[in-house]
């Protein structure tokens, strides 16, 4: 007998859609994945189903039927449990990754904003490698506060710490608090949300002008529409993440980050996105492109301006023109042009919000690779955060296994710190902590006077914060690196213009305390099960990206 329905799992489908309310012609259609990460647990992402609306309707008008799917979104800021916020971006990544998988999609347009949501996108659109499009949410609008633009936790930490202080009263720390966040939106400075936006469009995966539109713009919906009627040419042209996130595409990447004075997290995302393509990054690299790399980024916490600022004088495009020169302009991106067609009629005007390289706010890049005996795979520095008198400076180790228990004895008075001394957390990496959460320097810092306190950690920070501090070291202390053998007093010396950081100790003295180290014993720590039980076994160092591999 003929077989009359030779795909017959395919026709169960579609009489599931007819359920739904869909005719036979857009069941015929290319289907489209609106991969959407609204949720009302952040500002970043409250916004999303309605500009998921726009991209659908640009869909529709280019012939295509867009099928709408969520997936998980977290907020650095709403979660309280830091250790569980890196940790999301690889279940996201993978739960993405098998949605999309899973059903007969022709192309995705993914709808993204914060810190971690971005890069678990790229990560899985990297994988499935269907012909993709990204629509980034856009910053918030600034805060006011006493006449002057606030931009949310870059300038809210150092308020709290003066509301502790006593020198802010109940009404103004009230007005502060209702003001200091001026819509919806990414938190607006250059942060990690804001820099992964903006990595996104400099590696070509989203329309030119994007990463600056505000969550709240006209431009940003027309954006959104315009990106639903492109997928369809992507689609038609079968032009995938594989044609345009390239090697070459990364070293754009690589070059905006520094440039634009970006979060120490756009490094560690970059790593693990590059190891989605099959060619993957490392930490000299960045090392290597930062020394002649200009910062030309004159936005908080780096710099004076707001992410409003940046936009306003042509944001992105107008940077990466500056950058024109060092730029691989032949690559491909979603426009379906090249990265020099993109730029070709952007007009840069001369102001203090993105400078030209001539006039530079440094010659370098924002992010700088250091290593030594405490680092000998490397850690970051966020240069262009750092304080100039800690730039080179010797001091007594302080040794601590997390903020909070510094926090703490400052609050009740059991310890005293002195900001010439050298604040050591250790076993804050992707092991250690586990989830390798933010270290942001508390708001008693300020009250107590030690906001230029060095820190030294194999945890991350927030790329909020403004400070001297060394981030991502490697090996992390629960993999016995040298940072975990550090004792109280030790004396350690910084060289940032020099990319060293050593413990003053002999190495017969450090190679005696490693011998004598114990590996801690995860399954001791309450908080390690389910998801991030799997993930302690599972991640790799920061100074790959703290990857979440199976592969044992």
């Amino acid at each position: 007998m003929k077989n009359r329905v030779p795909e017959w799992r395919s026709v169960r489908r579609d009489w599931l859609l007819h359920s739904m309310g869909h005719t036979e012609e857009s069941i015929k259609r290319p289907w489209v994945a609106v991969v959407n990460s609204w949720s009302e647990m952040n500002p970043g992402h409250y916004h999303l189903r309605e500009l998921a609306q726009s991209v659908k309707r640009g869909i529709l008008m280019a012939g295509g039927t867009p099928l709408e799917f969520n997936t998980s979104s977290i907020c650095d800021g709403f979660v309280v449990e830091k250790r569980l916020v890196l940790p999301f971006r690889d279940l996201i990544a993978f739960s993405t990754e098998m949605m999309l998988r899973a059903n007969s999609f022709s192309g995705a347009v993914f709808l993204t904003t914060c810190d971690k949501n971005v890069p678990a996108h790229l990560m899985a659109a990297a994988r499935v490698n269907i012909p993709s499009i990204f629509v980034t949410g856009g910053p918030m609008l600034p805060g006011r506060f006493q006449g002057r633009d606030i931009v949310c936790c870059t300038d809210g930490r150092p308020m709290i710490g003066k509301y502790m202080a006593g020198d802010l009263t109940d009404t103004e720390f009230r007005t502060f608090s209702l003001t200091s966040h001026g819509s919806i939106g990414a938190c607006g400075m250059m942060g990690t949300a804001n820099t992964m936006q903006c990595l996104v469009e400099a590696m070509g995966m989203s329309l030119t002008g994007c990463a600056t539109m505000h969550a709240v713009s006209p431009a940003k919906y027309r954006c959104a529409e315009e990106s639903g009627h492109r997928i369809m040419d992507l689609i038609e042209a079968d032009i995938k993440p594989s044609n345009i996130m390239t090697r070459d595409a990364m070293l754009n990447a690589i070059r905006v980050l520094l440039a634009i004075g970006g979060s120490t997290n756009g490094i560690l995302h970059l790593l693990a996105i590059s190891r989605e393509t099959d060619d993957p990054l490392d930490l000299e690299l960045f090392e290597k492109l930062s020394h002649d790399t200009p910062f030309i980024c004159n936005v908080r916490p780096s710099g004076k301006y707001t992410m409003q600022d940046f936009d306003e004088v042509g944001g992105l495009p107008v940077l990466m023109k500056y950058l024109k020169e060092q730029l691989k302009t032949d690559v491909i991106t979603v426009t379906g042009q090249t990265l020099e067609q993109n730029l070709s009629g952007i007009l840069p005007m001369d102001n203090d919000v993105i400078r030209r390289p001539e006039a530079s706010l440094r010659k370098d890049g924002g992010i700088t690779i250091i290593n030594g005996n405490l680092a000998p795979e490397g850690a970051v520095v966020k240069r262009t955060a750092f304080p100039k008198k800690r730039v080179f400076h010797t001091g007594k180790a302080r040794v601590f296994n997390s903020i909070q228990a510094v926090e703490l004895g400052l609050s009740e008075e059991t310890i005293s710190l002195h900001e010439d001394e050298i604040l050591v957390l250790k076993y804050q990496g992707p092991k250690g902590a586990p989830g390798m959460p933010e270290t942001h320097i508390p708001p008693i810092f300020y009250a107590k006077g030690l906001s230029d306190m060095l820190i030294i950690t194999d945890g991350r920070t927030s790329g909020s914060t403004r400070g001297p501090m060394v981030l991502h070291i490697t090996p992390e202390a629960a993999d016995g690196g040298p940072i975990a053998i550090v004792e109280e007093g030790d004396t350690i010396r910084i060289d940032v213009e020099n990319r060293k950081l050593d413990l003053l100790v002999s190495e017969e003295e450090i190679a005696r305390r490693l011998t004598s180290w114990i590996r801690p014993d995860p399954g001791n720590d309450p908080f390690v099960t389910g998801w991030i039980k799997q993930y302690v076994a599972s991640v790799g160092s920061a100074s790959k990206g703290a990857p979440v591999e199976f592969l044992f």
